[in-house]
């Protein structure tokens, strides 16, 4: 592992539903990160060379118009006369506007380093390692069957995400991308499962400390802790947002709650975990997540869902042609 830059910033990335939030706002929590009023900039995903080049005087002033519409922007207090003061003039790369905006949000606070979270920006690892080539990288990874409850729970129906089926083989497909881009690319990351933060988070925390230079602790997350800490991480629980809980006690409705986890088990037809585990099966095992299915779907099964999991490949792949025309 590369010596850790101690001004390094911290790009958080994961499918969603993953617990990319609530590492977020651990990290926020030690101190050494600005605390802003967005979560996600999305910016690779929805302006990085989608206005052709910024050379063109029509072109550059169509991408600052859309950014100044962003929600990440006006919940901000960073006008576009800083960033572009802080753009060289003759800089027309669409990277160099996301690392200064980040990096006069924590100078406006104080800080000399920066953690932003937008989790398809795991799409975008070689564009974001060129922009910050001493970036640190966390991937949050969870199990593949709750992340799919999640994600249709939150009704994210549309597109890929129409069921079950699709939203496992979109899970799979974007946690093999990364992981091979990482690795491919030579890029030091930790990893840190939504089960380990939930259920050891002193030895998670002890992890984070290591590769990120900071000295995080259960007791001043307990007194400082925001966001998500200060009620449960979990999207099912009814508890009050008004006090802090310890996090020791996370079982209980606390800041850091083990409820959602494996609550696949007790509502999940077993056709359904059949089917998931079927499409996530190697990645279950490769980050230790048990298979508790015997057997396989039955052939016409399996052949529709590898049906469905080539044309999901084939639409990523027509998709990353025409980049920069549409999203990945």
């Amino acid at each position: 592992m590369e010596n850790n830059q101690p001004n390094s910033p911290v790009v958080v990335i994961g499918f969603p539903r993953s617990g990319t939030t609530l590492l977020l706002h651990i990290l926020i929590s030690s101190g050494k990160f600005p605390e802003y009023d967005f979560s996600e900039t999305h910016f690779f995903s929805h302006y990085y060379r989608r206005y052709g080049s910024l050379k063109n005087k029509k072109n550059k002033e169509t991408f600052i118009s859309e950014i100044k519409k962003s929600e990440w922007f006006q919940n901000s207090s960073i006008s576009i006369e800083e960033i572009i003061a802080h753009t060289q003039s003759d800089d027309d790369q669409y990277e160099s506007y996301y690392k200064n905006f980040m990096a006069l949000v924590a100078r406006q606070n104080n800080k000399t380093r920066w953690v932003e979270k937008t989790p398809y920006h795991m799409l975008y690892i070689p564009e974001l390692r060129k922009a910050l080539p001493d970036a640190r990288f966390i991937l949050m990874m969870r199990d593949p069957r709750d992340v799919t409850q999640s994600v249709l729970k939150y009704g994210w129906s549309g597109g890929l995400f129409g069921s079950i089926i699709k939203v496992a083989a979109a899970w799979n497909w974007h946690i093999n991308h990364t992981r091979q881009t990482l690795e491919s690319l030579g890029i030091p990351y930790l990893t840190v499962k939504y089960e380990d933060l939930t259920t050891q988070t002193e030895s998670v925390l002890n992890d984070l400390n290591k590769f990120l230079d900071l000295d995080l602790d259960i007791q001043e997350l307990n007194k400082n802790g925001m966001g998500v800490l200060r009620r449960s991480n979990s999207s099912y629980t009814t508890q009050s947002a008004d006090e802090p809980k310890p996090i020791e006690e996370g079982a209980k409705n606390q800041g850091i709650s083990t409820e959602s986890i494996g609550r696949w088990r007790q509502s999940m037809p077993a056709d359904t975990i059949l089917d998931v585990e079927y499409i996530t099966k190697n990645n279950c095992e490769h980050y230790g997540y048990e298979i508790t299915s015997a057997g396989k779907p039955t052939l016409i099964r399996r052949l529709q869902i590898k049906t469905l999991i080539f044309f999901y490949w084939l639409q990523k792949r027509i998709r990353s042609l025409l980049f920069p025309l549409v999203r990945r």
